[in-house]
């Protein structure tokens, strides 16, 4: 299995995997905006054309150095919301796929070949750490936009903090914790 290393790809390759990820789908796009950017994640807002002429379908397409997923606008108010809901949602995979547990996922994609991800200890070895990064380096930068109470309780319960002072009143109990933990 040929693992993708991290990528720093220029705004305009990852705006042609969009539009390469969309064209897979036959979807009619009206257009595509980038809504939320930062290291290893992007949020695009899609306009595609909907069954009834002048009807849009509002999505947010989660992508950037990890599996593209999509999120329908119905639920979801904000492309932060999505990111919070990408994240808990991959950990949720990562742990049902690698014990056999069935669940009613999105479609996991490899980037550019748009085929279905197996997870394996190699895929998940190479996620866990992109997932880490925006459980705790990017989720408290945007909580205060993540309204959705579901999305917040279920960030919670996995002990995240939502804020920047939550990281930094957890970060000295984790480096104390660690401590802890180390051999004598």
């Amino acid at each position: 299995m040929n693992i993708p290393q991290e990528q720093n790809r220029t705004d305009a390759e990852l705006q042609w995997l969009v539009q390469s990820f969309l064209a897979r789908k036959s979807s009619s796009v009206s257009k595509t905006n980038v809504v939320f950017k930062d290291r290893i994640v992007s949020v695009y807002e899609v306009q595609a054309l909907g069954p009834v002429a002048g009807e849009s379908d509002g999505r947010w397409l989660v992508c950037g150095d990890l599996p593209f997923v999509e999120f329908g606008k119905v639920e979801l108010n904000t492309p932060e919301e999505a990111v919070a809901l990408y994240a808990l949602i991959l950990r949720e995979w990562i742990y049902c796929t690698s014990r056999g547990i069935p669940g009613d996922f999105p479609e996991v994609l490899f980037v550019g070949t748009w085929e279905p991800v197996q997870l394996s200890p190699e895929y998940g070895s190479w996620l866990g750490p992109r997932l880490t990064y925006l459980d705790w380096n990017v989720i408290p930068r945007i909580g205060q936009r993540i309204l959705h109470p579901e999305i917040r309780m279920k960030l919670r319960e996995r002990g995240l903090p939502l804020t920047l002072e939550e990281l930094d009143m957890i970060s000295p109990q984790v480096e104390k914790s660690k401590e802890n933990r180390k051999p004598e």
